[in-house]
């Protein structure tokens, strides 16, 4: 029998609570701007026969969203400009669009911190935390954190997002019907954007060299859509 002494035992369990924390990151969700929310659920709905139903107002962005499951983890999220929001670049953007398109995806991650080491380790950089919360309909409040891909530069680059915990994931809460049949991204800086996902751990996502765009193929009851960026 092997007797261990106190003192050999503390060291372990200090060398265990010193590891860090197994990162768990996947595909989050993906966002389809249009100019007006109505115009966006209308128009998807007729696309895939599935409606969005509406998220909430984003309190600080000047944004609104409707959402759709794509199962696994992962959801659409229809995202429009409010009546009320300022001109700024993002906004007057989004109010240009006339259909449905991708300008964004994001990437969910267990804890930010340990993907910001993760991502270190292979020479990539994230800007700061930022909080970010949504108020539903129902009057309940969702919380999140995001943080943004700074260095090297890749224009087609996801940010990441932490769920608050006691947040609902929105892929729990919104209609079905809908999956994610392929993902595909094209980006200057191809290499780049691989040696992230790959940090990161984030498969189903076909990267490939070529002008900035994000292209998503949809499986919709019994019929197929694809939806891209300009």
């Amino acid at each position: 029998m092997i007797v261990m002494n106190a003192a050999v035992l503390f060291a372990a369990a200090a060398a265990t609570a010193m590891q860090p924390t197994a990162l768990r990151a996947g595909l989050d969700h993906i966002l389809v701007g249009i100019r007006d929310l109505d115009e966006g659920i209308a128009a998807f709905a007729r696309l895939s026969g599935v409606t969005a139903v509406k998220g909430g107002r984003h309190p600080n962005a000047g944004t609104e969203n409707a959402l759709v499951s794509l199962g696994s983890g992962r959801y659409l999220e229809l995202i429009a400009p409010r009546e009320d929001a300022a001109a700024s670049t993002e906004i007057d953007a989004m109010r240009a669009l006339e259909k449905l398109t991708v300008i964004g995806w994001a990437v969910g991650v267990s804890d930010l911190a340990s993907a910001r080491e993760a991502l270190a380790a292979r020479g990539i950089t994230l800007d700061r935390d930022a909080p970010g919360s949504r108020l539903t309909p129902s009057g309940a409040t969702l919380e999140w954190s995001t943080a943004r891909l700074s260095a090297p530069a890749m224009s087609a680059a996801p940010f990441l997002i932490q769920w608050k915990a006691g947040t609902p994931h929105p892929s729990t809460t919104s209609p079905s019907g809908c999956t994610l049949a392929a993902m595909e991204i094209h980006d200057p800086a191809a290499t780049d954007l691989s040696r992230t996902l790959d940090a990161l751990r984030v498969s189903g996502v076909t990267v490939r060299r070529g002008d900035s765009q994000v292209r998503v193929t949809l499986k919709c009851d019994g019929r197929s859509l694809t939806l891209a960026g300009r």
